[in-house]
């Protein structure tokens, strides 16, 4: 049932449990309204997702979200909290679609298929393409650079995830989704400014620089090919 009034606002991510929503502006209107729509279509499959996709143990589910949400949802990220994901990747009893799940019961699948915005949604999104390695190139397309020298909001709060988290993470993990950057390049899902945030090695570093070199090996590997 809805339960409370929104004013001034850009994006909700259920906005059909407001009662009255004003937007901020036409283009705010028109995304809470996609956002709607694409809310009573979430609903309808929401029970058979949590029951089909989620079968790790109870009490490893309740400790991964709880870690999710601790990290999105704060501006400080306490180490507990990324040693919780950190041993929740370990744990081979967890799978890929069990943490698409735990993702998108947080909003992960309506913020990238409506481009909704908000700071604890990037965190959710850049912590998603750090655990599921498959997902950094549509982290690079969601967040929809225009120019790799110019860094915005979204990346700013991206980039103190990145570092507030990087500490104990694996190289191996980080490196996991350079992958997937050439073919996600050469079929047009990610552009060239992109990738160059995303890899060069300037003033505001992300998490996945280290692996430019694994990149530009990636490439002569599949020039000999």
């Amino acid at each position: 049932l809805p339960v409370c009034w929104a004013f001034d606002v850009e994006a909700l991510v259920k906005p059909e449990r407001f009662q009255v929503i004003k937007p901020a502006s036409q283009k705010a209107r028109d995304g809470i309204n996609r956002a709607i729509a694409a809310g009573s279509r979430v609903v309808r499959n929401a029970v058979n997702k949590e029951h089909t996709q989620i079968n790790m143990n109870p009490e490893t589910e309740t400790l991964l979200k709880q870690g999710i949400r601790k990290l999105i949802h704060r501006s400080q990220f306490k180490p507990e909290a990324v040693q919780t994901i950190v041993d929740g990747l370990k744990d081979k009893e967890v799978t890929s679609q069990d943490w698409e799940t735990l993702f998108n019961q947080e909003g992960a699948d309506i913020a990238l298929r409506e481009k909704i915005y908000t700071p604890h949604l990037v965190r959710l999104i850049t912590l998603r393409a750090l655990v599921i390695p498959h997902t950094l190139p549509e982290f690079l397309w969601w967040l929809n650079i225009q120019k790799a020298s110019q860094i915005n909001e979204n990346q700013r709060i991206s980039l103190k995830l990145q570092k507030g988290i990087q500490p104990l993470f694996s190289k191996e993990q980080i490196g996991a989704g350079i992958t997937y950057l050439l073919p996600s390049l050469l079929e047009g899902k990610i552009s060239a400014d992109g990738l160059c945030w995303l890899l060069a090695k300037s003033g505001g570093d992300t998490i996945w620089a280290y692996g430019r070199n694994q990149f530009i090996n990636n490439i002569k590997y599949d020039l000999q090919l």
